[in-house]
């Protein structure tokens, strides 16, 4: 694409309108890929690289650097539900919007943010869709080539690298050696980074450096500095559970269908279905389970860690309202599985009813004491439901903390929650919204697609 062609559509109303809003942690990037014609990956990397100023301070070519955005884009596969150019375009923001804050803001030279923006835009370049798992249990050409060790994020910088060095790409060409190694290094860092079985070993560094005595000086130290770049591009790759309810659902949608199209290929070859990847499971509808597991034990942790050391505590607050929902999902589905179980228990023995006069529940000739089903126990359960489903509209601007925590939900949820006898608001959640919504009856429990239309 011309470079004045690129430059018409960044200047169009509803694109520069958009584009204005780069620095908006929830940027409408569904919106933007619609305003440029399914090209969300060029027109970013065109705005933060060559609108901005950026090429033409380090004398590299725009023309060159457009040509090469393109191939990039293009070599994404648009049929994939989630790893195609809107997911790196996504991840490019994210990375734009954290480096832009203090204090990462005045650490990096115009080469290494280069690095940042061209580690983001490649970091899943040609992605075919499935996860190395099934690359090395399938004896995929890509894992022998790579000997099974983080087969796409091997792939993903080598092949992103055979594009910059065509000729119609190549802008980094004009660098001298040592400023081309800076960026390469950079580069194939960040990108190897993003290899989950990666995750807890560059976490606990990044951890023991800045928590512990060792000291954390990304601005002396290279080491530090390419450290950071890592930390940054693996929050950027995991962020969806940190945005906004409307635009996190459309991406657990998107990798959901991802995993189902995986889940299909392994049973056509007769391998074992990944987790939370087989379509016709009982909770194939349901991403509580993954969902949850995903943000306690990858971003959760990851931005626990990098907050302490840089200021995320609106994106953390983000999180944990969506980490919320999953938990008071999953409480839900554990109290109505339980509650049937012991339902089916008392069909089972046949209980005998119990005496009008009788204080307590009457025993049969096995001794067995039938449970009586609390009152208060199914309002609870009604209340959890709601909760799960309710939209990010009716939260009010609640804080991240009035959600309760799986851990600190005691047996009598409404003790925690809300007195249901008096209607008392507890732990600050909207409980007239609540109560008003309940004179409507029964709610149905959540699934992720009613959810995103209701907010």
């Amino acid at each position: 694409m011309e470079l004045s062609t690129l430059s018409d559509i960044a200047s169009s109303p509803s694109v520069a309108a958009l584009l204005g809003r780069t620095l908006d942690y929830n940027f409408p990037i569904f919106d933007f890929s619609e305003a440029c014609d399914g090209l969300p990956l060029l027109v970013l990397s065109h705005h933060l690289c060559v609108s901005s100023g950026l090429l033409s301070r380090l004398s590299l070519d725009p023309q060159l650097f457009v040509n090469c955005m393109a191939s990039i884009e293009r070599g994404y596969h648009a049929e994939l539900p989630f790893h195609n150019s809107l997911h790196a375009a996504d991840v490019l923001h994210c990375i734009n919007y954290l480096v832009s804050k203090a204090p990462v803001r005045s650490i990096f030279s115009d080469l290494e943010l280069l690095a940042v923006y061209v580690a983001a835009a490649v970091h899943d370049f040609d992605h075919p869709g499935v996860g190395n798992g099934f690359l090395v249990a399938s004896a995929d050409r890509k894992a022998l080539l790579y000997n099974d060790k983080s087969v796409l994020e091997n792939h993903h910088c080598a092949a992103a690298f055979e594009v910059m060095s065509r000729q119609q790409c190549s802008f980094l060409s004009k660098l001298d050696r040592a400023d081309y190694k800076i960026v390469r290094e950079a580069v194939i860092e960040m990108v190897l980074a993003t290899d989950l079985s990666q995750h807890f070993s560059l976490l606990t560094m990044f951890k023991k450096k800045v928590l512990a005595a060792e000291k954390f000086d990304p601005v002396a130290t290279r080491e530090d500095r390419i450290l950071l770049m890592q930390m940054l591009m693996k929050c950027s790759d995991v962020s969806n559970p940190t945005k906004a309810w409307p635009q996190y659902s459309r991406w657990i949608d998107r990798i959901t269908q991802e995993w189902y199209l995986q889940g299909d290929r392994e049973k056509a070859l007769g391998l074992p279905v990944s987790p939370f990847m087989n379509r016709d499971s009982q909770s194939a509808t349901n991403p509580a389970s993954a969902q949850s597991g995903f943000i306690n034990f990858i971003v959760a942790p990851l931005f626990d860690a990098f907050g302490s050391w840089a200021d995320v505590t609106e994106i953390k607050k983000a999180l944990d309202l969506n980490r919320g929902r999953w938990e008071a999902a999953l409480l839900g589905q554990q109290q109505l599985q339980q509650i049937r179980r012991e339902l089916a228990m008392q069909s089972d023995r046949r209980p005998s009813l119990p005496s009008p006069n009788a204080s307590g529940p009457a025993s049969d000739s096995s001794g067995y004491t039938p449970m009586r089903v609390p009152r208060r126990r199914n309002k609870s359960l009604s209340f959890i439901a709601e909760l799960a489903e309710m939209p990010e509209s009716e939260y009010h601007g609640t804080a991240s903390s009035s959600l309760p925590s799986l851990s600190s939900v005691s047996t009598s949820v409404t003790t925690v929650l809300v007195d249901d006898s008096t209607g008392t608001q507890t732990r600050g959640l909207p409980t007239k919204t609540l109560m008003d919504r309940r004179k409507s009856g029964p709610v149905p429990f959540p699934t992720v697609s009613e959810e995103r239309e209701d907010a």
